[in-house]
């Protein structure tokens, strides 16, 4: 029985096709070529254009550099301030870059059909040409003219997929390939590689630049006018300029008074709101440990990197018991340094004493020759004390011949040391210090640290002490011990001076600012423009061929029916639609409003052989219920029913 699958959609406005044929003007052939081509032209080139141009407006109007440091000496060794090779860093989210580059991707592989379309008619003219002078073998077989189709009338990754298979797996049995299909399949192979050739990496990574800042932050320190007037001796400081005493640091009377105590007290006890002791070893100086002036922690930038120039001590100290014959002389612990360091320890309290060279020979409070009107810069002191009772050691074993043990069971010893002041200038990048230049200063200066510490001790030694008792318990050797002492020293007597200084502009300041930036490379950028703009090249090459190749009538034409609309259309619709038609869509009945005609496929009654047919309204209703919408018709002589019909129709 009979049988046929049906694909339709039932028209009810029916129209005399005769009559829309009548009406349509004469017309040298399709004429909707110029649509085509410009709507073909631009898709394929303006937003491809428009995003790639958006991107490199982006890239260049965001790039960021690492200029040249302000600062060569406050360059960051931690930090990369110096631009990759090859690299192009925009101050812009990655993901914003990745949105425009992605567009350009994903549009590209979808733009390949215009191209194709463009290229339909340098094809067709090509194909004219073939016909015209008669060369069949150049023509396509009709598996190689399905290829033909699938490229310019469908996806081209897929043709180029069947293409491939075909190449492969047909092996001998296929034809040559024909020029017409060689051309198309690279024309879609280039269009496919350009098409998901726009790609481009980038990565977010930090990005630090520095930059100066024009009003310098208050880094560094300098004396106050009152210590630049004299050479800051105990002499110096008590004359009177006008009636005015020229006091740095102390005041001279009777006694001696710290000019601004407040100003000590709280550099002493880490509580001044300008001013910090800190420490700092010195590998330029040979492991120095330096006690110096910096602003306090909360203070700091953390982002801003400087040179400044401030006050340090530096003192050494080391056990000279043995130099100063201590010895136990019940009750009391003897010792003789020199004429003017001498006595008995008889408890835990410091003995101290200043002097005017190394040799402990005359001390700076001998008045005799009137007051003292400096010493050199170091100054030497010496100190001598017992510490607690009951220690199981002392530093360098219980046999160290530095420590004296008294009967009441403390142990006594005597430093020799001397303390040298520098003014240091040195650099402080990202949180570190990365230079250190310490040089000795003038006696001015270094008088102010001698004659503070030297008249007021009592305001100083009670750190000392406790330093003392730490290294009793933590040191292991006698340097050991000397060494924390010393470093002690070196603060408090930092801070006794505090009084004589003040702020000052930093000598230079740099700010760094860290951002996440897009790091994208030079050769993919390259790369991604240049394809960029090579594939709108083509889109343009193509559309000069299609303007060319469209001014022939038979060509535009032919490129009208190379599709898989013109080959439906010649297969089951009447050749008299195409007479004036003005575009493709005109070959169809149903564009003027008539469509009685339905297409089905049949088969034979073994259902071995299917074809296409066509059928009209009540055909329809002639299926076999067995296989709905199939219906077969007998064979006679090798031809079925609808063959000996006419062609196309039922």
């Amino acid at each position: 029985m009979p049988q046929a699958i049906t694909v339709a959609v039932k028209d009810d406005l029916p129209q005399s096709q005769e009559k829309e044929k009548t009406n349509r003007h004469p017309s040298k052939g399709v004429t909707s070529h110029w649509a085509n081509i410009a709507t073909s032209w631009s898709l394929v080139t303006l937003p491809i254009t428009a995003l790639t141009v958006a991107f490199l407006v982006m890239v260049f109007q965001y790039r960021v550099t690492h200029d040249d440091i302000p600062f060569e000496n406050l360059r960051s060794s931690s930090l990369e301030l110096k631009d990759e090779n090859n690299v192009i860093y925009v101050d812009l989210n990655s993901s914003v870059i990745l949105f425009v580059t992605s567009w350009a991707s994903s549009l590209a592989p979808m733009l390949t059909g215009f191209i194709m379309a463009l290229a339909s008619f340098p094809i067709a003219r090509q194909l004219s040409n073939t016909i015209r002078n008669g060369c069949t073998d150049s023509l396509p077989t009709p598996y190689q003219f399905g290829l033909t189709l699938k490229f310019l009338d469908g996806s081209a990754l897929a043709a180029i997929w069947f293409w491939m298979v075909y190449l492969i797996s047909w092996g001998k049995t296929r034809k040559p390939q024909t020029p017409i299909l060689v051309k198309v399949s690279n024309i879609a192979v280039l269009a496919t590689v350009l098409g998901k050739g726009l790609l481009q990496g980038d990565s977010e990574v930090p990005f630090t630049q520095v930059s100066p800042i024009p009003n310098p932050m208050g880094y560094s320190f300098g004396l106050i006018p009152q210590c630049l007037r004299g050479n800051n001796s105990v002499a110096a400081q008590s004359e009177f300029d006008n009636g005015v005493a020229r006091t740095c640091s102390m005041i001279f009377g009777r006694s001696a008074f710290l000019r601004d105590p407040p100003v000590t007290l709280q550099v002493m006890n880490n509580l001044s709101p300008n001013t910090s002791v800190y420490t700092h070893t010195a590998s330029e100086s040979h492991g120095k440990q330096f006690a110096y002036f910096g602003v306090p922690s909360e203070e700091l930038n953390d982002n801003h990197d400087f040179t400044a120039h401030t006050y340090g001590a530096h003192t050494s100290c080391s056990l000279i018991s043995q130099r100063c014959n201590l010895e136990s002389v019940a009750p009391t612990v003897r010792y003789n340094c020199s004429a003017a360091f001498n006595g008995h320890i008889t408890d835990a309290n410091l003995h101290q004493a200043f002097f005017t060279d190394d040799k402990m020979s005359k001390s700076v409070l001998d008045y005799s020759n009137g007051p003292n009107k400096g010493t050199g810069n170091p100054f030497y002191f010496a100190l001598a004390s017992g510490e607690g009772s009951g220690f199981s050691s002392v530093p360098g074993g219980t046999s160290n011949p530095e420590f004296v043990q008294a009967l009441n069971g403390i142990e006594t010893f005597v430093l020799g040391c001397r303390s040298t002041i520098y003014d240091i200038e040195y650099d402080h990048v990202d949180g570190d210090i990365t230079r250190f230049d310490a040089r000795p200063s003038n006696t001015s200066v270094s008088n102010i640290w001698q004659s503070t510490t030297s008249n007021d001790w009592t305001n100083w030694s009670l750190s000392v002490k406790q330093a003392m008792t730490a290294a009793l318990v933590t040191a292991n050797t006698s340097q050991e011990f000397a060494n924390q002492v010393a470093l002690s020293f070196s603060k408090v007597s930092m801070a006794m001076g505090a009084q004589g200084i003040e702020k000052r502009p930093a000598l230079a300041t740099q700010n760094r600012n860290t951002t996440l930036v897009a790091r994208i490379p030079l050769a993919p950028l390259i790369a991604l423009v240049a394809v960029s703009f090579l594939f709108v090249l083509v889109g343009l090459s193509f559309t000069a061929l299609a303007i060319w190749a469209a001014r022939f009538e038979d060509a535009r034409n032919i490129q009208a029916s190379l599709g898989i609309t013109g080959l439906v259309a010649d297969r089951f619709e009447e050749e008299s639609l195409k007479i004036g038609a003005k575009s493709v869509d005109e070959f169809f009945a149903e564009y003027i409003g008539e469509a009685d005609r339905r297409v089905g496929m049949e088969t034979d009654s073994k259902m071995e052989i299917y074809r296409y047919i066509t059928l009209k309204g009540t055909d329809i209703s002639n299926s076999d219920h067995r296989y709905p919408g199939v219906r077969s018709r007998p064979v006679h002589g090798g031809r079925t029913e609808s063959e000996e019909s006419s062609p196309g129709e039922v």
